[in-house]
């Protein structure tokens, strides 16, 4: 069994939208990291 723990790693806002940066970190049942993964979001801020 794996388990994934998502952080966000980081907000900013670029031209009226929002960029939010996400990081993983997927463990094993010993609870030994597998793997970490990032991510990068944009929330697209309303049409002026």
């Amino acid at each position: 069994m794996l388990s994934a723990t998502l952080t966000v790693a980081s907000l900013r806002q670029i031209g009226g939208n929002d960029i939010i940066g996400t990081r993983s970190l997927v463990t094993d049942a010993a609870g030994e990291l597998v793997c970490t993964t990032t991510a990068t979001l944009v929330h697209r801020g309303a049409d002026a």
